[in-house]
């Protein structure tokens, strides 16, 4: 079971390590060029390249161009990290030669109790052979069940809680500018409406059948071109598809 684990963690942290290491130093640049340019580069524009982080974390850690910076800086990450440069991980050429004789003899295995050695007990065999990159990678699958299990808790409180608030009236007015809005950006569907006493702003949810989220009582001060407002951001959520790509970076995180 340890041997399995171990094989596992290998594998996982093959993946996960550089992974973040170059995720992370993907989020700083951008970052950098976001606030260097947050006053003349176009919202649609720093939107796609902080699309460029989902495009990361897609693709495999090992994939890199033979111009790129990162297959530069790998190299010399990694014999910091570990403390081992890329030429002592390379046997030299000749050490086969220089083998001494005694190695090239059948292995023998050592008699009970030589070299100190003592019996482990059969109960800690499974704990004594579990590595640090397998503890790591246990408390990671915890963690993920945990962020799970809250994420399909909060679900369904929100599903229970718009089947008590989806039978609001709607202002006829209000209904029909949300359909007009609706067919101006093409949307398939209009997002069913919903008020909630507890609801701070106006926001979208559910990438199947959405809803539109209003606050209680948030129609009776609101004149009719901010109602269009409101719904022209809202809307554009949905036809931007951001309910999809933030439920993709759920499945990711």
């Amino acid at each position: 079971m340890a041997a399995t684990l171990n094989n596992w963690a290998g594998i996982w942290w093959a993946w996960m390590a550089p992974m973040f290491w170059q995720v992370s130093l993907l989020i700083v640049l951008i970052g950098v060029l976001d606030w260097a340019g947050r006053r003349w580069v176009w919202p649609q524009v720093r939107y796609a390249v902080w699309l460029l982080v989902l495009l990361k974390l897609v693709l495999p850690p090992s994939l890199a161009s033979p111009v790129s910076l990162l297959s530069r800086v790998e190299p010399g990450f990694r014999s910091a990290v570990t403390g081992t440069s890329v030429e002592k991980l390379v046997p030299p050429a000749s050490s086969a030669r220089q083998e001494p004789e005694a190695s090239r003899q059948p292995d023998r295995m050592p008699r009970s109790g030589a070299f100190g050695a003592s019996p482990v007990p059969a109960g800690d065999t499974a704990a004594a052979g579990l590595t640090a990159k397998t503890r790591i990678f246990l408390v990671w699958i915890g963690g993920m069940a945990v962020f799970a299990f809250l994420l399909i808790l909060k679900m369904a409180r929100l599903r229970r809680w718009h089947r008590l608030h989806r039978n609001d009236r709607i202002p006829d007015w209000f209904y029909r500018m949300l359909v007009e809005t609706a067919n101006t950006l093409k949307l398939g569907r209009v997002p069913a409406i919903v008020f909630a006493p507890d609801a701070a702003t106006p926001a979208v949810y559910g990438m199947f059948r959405p809803v539109l989220l209003l606050p209680s009582g948030y129609l009776k001060n609101l004149s009719r071109d901010e109602a269009r407002h409101v719904l022209l951001h809202e809307l554009s959520h949905l036809k931007r598809g951001d309910l999809w790509m933030h439920g993709l970076y759920l499945v990711l995180h």
